[in-house]
């Protein structure tokens, strides 16, 4: 009996007296510790291909592009959002929208601001004597109004 209880302990002893440190390895490098947690991506997701849509004759290419009976645009970039509303649809960095005007800018480092239903795209953006200026305006800004 004494041989059972001594052998019975000495096999859990080990599984209650400390926890293993356990290691992954993945496409990111080897990561080791007592608690590892698991994501699992969604495999359903679509990837972001390239794809054209035509609107009134017109070919617009790029990422997940979104068309309606009022317009059509596609991201140039994955990391860029959309605007679709019943004015029509832009894509491009910043986004701002309203019920009377949106825009977005072409690149990130600009900002567009929307007062009393005006929308600009630029640097440094301020309400100037009841006009919306920028300090530079951004020249491939996309609005709907």
């Amino acid at each position: 009996m004494k041989l059972f209880f001594v052998l019975v302990c000495a096999l859990l002893f080990p599984i209650f007296s400390s926890s293993k440190e356990l290691c992954i390895k993945n496409d990111k490098g080897i990561f080791c510790g007592v608690e590892v947690t698991v994501e699992e991506k969604n495999i359903n997701r679509r990837e972001n291909k390239r794809e054209c849509v035509e609107f009134k004759g017109s070919k617009i290419c790029g990422y997940d592009c979104k068309k309606t009976i009022f317009g059509a645009d596609c991201k140039r970039e994955k990391d860029e959002k959309c605007i679709e509303n019943i004015n029509g649809v832009i894509c491009g960095y910043n986004c701002k929208e309203s019920i009377t005007a949106s825009g977005c800018a072409s690149k990130p480092f600009y900002e567009c601001v929307i007062r009393f239903g005006e929308v600009k795209c630029g640097t440094d953006c301020k309400s100037k004597y009841g006009n919306l200026e920028c300090e530079e305006d951004d020249p491939n800004a996309k609005y709907i109004r």
